[in-house]
């Protein structure tokens, strides 16, 4: 599964650096290291929060949601 982040500066005003070492923290410690590719990315998505992308499918997370948004997009849909 591959995950790209916006990280442009409109992203980082909207807490980009915190969604990245969340997202980054819980990959590890599900054990998806081997399987969840994390990357940036300066694409831009119309979105209120930071543009992340699940494989195409953009979504926007904030770091309130970021362990909600991991939940569901990550561990569900891999069966976790």
């Amino acid at each position: 599964m591959k995950l790209k982040i916006c990280l442009g500066s409109a992203a980082r005003l909207k807490g980009s650096s915190k969604v990245v070492g969340d997202l980054r923290d819980l990959i590890v410690s599900s054990g998806l290291s081997d399987k969840v590719t994390l990357s940036g990315t300066f694409e831009e998505a119309a979105v209120d929060g930071v543009a992340v992308w699940v494989n195409d499918e953009v979504f926007s997370v904030t770091p309130e949601s970021v362990q909600e948004f991991f939940k569901i997009n990550i561990l569900d849909k891999m069966g976790k």
